[in-house]
């Protein structure tokens, strides 16, 4: 009998601490989070880049972390838990209010116990809900982050005043040379019978992760397309509209820089079931938006020139009208313009993305028979004007001399 006793000690152990099957979950931690639950598991090599797959060893339940900042739901964690607890038995990520680290924004999380079942989350509840947590108090602001916050809006008001002198320069020019003023353009009759997905072609090979960014008339996915990360800007059948204008701005020739979205390709899928929508996939900065960033990270004052040194460069750049290799690049107007759609690329300089509203402007080089070769989204695009290419003016001196200011300080430091 003792023999018996000592035996069942000695198996005891083993039946706690190996589940009789391992439970498959997704794996992944946002840069900048302390602590790591890679223990938990034993991960898996899938693929180049996040997210990945982790077998949990202690618990058959897996778990994410979503951070709510401005209606913008961001990952933060995903992977294994320590043990099974409440909820572990849901097939489905439910997320529920944690914690609020900030004014701004809200952690969400979620507990289930099916395999990949927390690779999305299958809604979030609204902040008003009950359970929501809320600090009303006033929370105190480091005095550094203050400064820097102030530096990047003067900087964008500066920006962003001119502009709007160069345009109005611009239109007086016109006036003066005796040219037409542009006319708004006629709203043009939907084209209810035309099949746009005969336009667009398949990608098998293009996969969806994990969902970056939901906004009003798109969804943005993280994926892979031929082995590389890319971004998937994924537009429900009612959106076709401002699917067309953007890619009509995407597709403009001489439209590329190194901080701007780089454009890959427009294609048609679903992350699901069908019906098939079209799709924009775009270069992927894991960073996130210039928001996400400044709320998770505090930077430094070189760090903080730099990013507004590329925005101030970016903005130039899409303001500025020019013939580079043949081609007429027309000046543009970004029109929503906002942190949200600033992404940290790798080097810790900024990339504008998200030309939905953005407005091509009628310009003084621009030839009198030049137009896009896409179809015009609603007032994505004015009428051509109708100036002879030998009359120019450069369309982005005021934006240029700020970011050439910007890099001299930077040079000094």
């Amino acid at each position: 009998m003792m023999l018996g006793i000592l035996a069942l000690w000695a198996l005891l152990p083993t039946a706690v601490q190996a589940p009789p099957s391992r439970r498959t979950c997704v794996f992944f931690e946002a840069p900048g989070v302390r602590g790591s639950t890679q223990n938990l598991g034993k991960l898996l090599d899938a693929g180049p880049g996040p997210p990945r797959v982790i077998h949990c060893l202690y618990s058959r339940c897996c778990f994410g972390i979503w951070n709510l900042t401005q209606d913008q739901a961001q990952v933060e964690m995903q992977g294994c838990r320590d043990s099974d607890e409440p909820g572990c038995e849901s097939p489905r990520c439910d997320p529920s209010p944690r914690a609020q680290p900030r004014p701004s924004s809200t952690l969400f999380t979620c507990s289930c116990g099916a395999d990949f079942c927390n690779a999305n989350y299958s809604h979030l509840p609204p902040l008003g809900s009950p359970g929501t947590p809320g600090s009303k108090g006033p929370q105190a602001i480091p005095g550094e982050s203050v400064w820097i916050a102030l530096l990047l809006l003067g900087l964008l008001l500066l920006l962003l005043l001119s502009s709007s002198i160069l345009a109005l320069l611009q239109r007086k020019a016109c006036r003066v040379q005796g040219g037409p003023e542009p006319e708004p353009e006629p709203e043009s009759e939907p084209e209810s019978g035309r099949d746009w997905s005969a336009e667009l072609p398949e990608l098998p090979e293009l996969r969806f992760s994990q969902v970056i960014r939901e906004g009003g008339h798109s969804v943005v996915w993280a994926g892979q397309l031929q082995g590389k990360l890319v971004a998937v800007k994924a537009f429900p059948l009612r959106a076709v509209a401002q699917f067309q204008a953007e890619r009509a701005l995407y597709e403009l020739p001489g439209l590329q820089h190194d901080h701007i979205v780089r454009f890959i390709t427009a294609s048609r899928g679903s992350p699901g079931p069908p019906p098939c929508g079209p799709l924009l996939v775009l270069e992927l900065h894991p960073k996130g938006s210039l928001c996400h960033y400044l709320t998770q990270h505090t930077s430094d004052w070189g760090s903080s020139l730099r990013m507004a040194l590329s925005l101030a460069q970016g903005l130039a750049f899409l303001h500025e009208e020019r013939w580079q290799d043949g081609q007429y690049k027309p000046g543009i107007a970004h029109r929503d313009l906002s942190s949200q759609n600033v992404l940290i690329r790798d080097d810790g300089s900024c990339a504008i993305g998200d030309l939905g509203l953005a407005l091509v402007l009628p310009g003084l080089a621009q030839p009198p028979t030049w137009a896009p070769t896409q179809p015009r989204g609603p007032a994505a695009i004015m009428e051509v004007s109708t100036l002879e290419a030998g009359e120019t003016q450069d369309g982005g001196g005021a934006a240029d001399d700020d970011a050439a200011t910007v890099q001299q300080h930077l040079e000094l430091m």
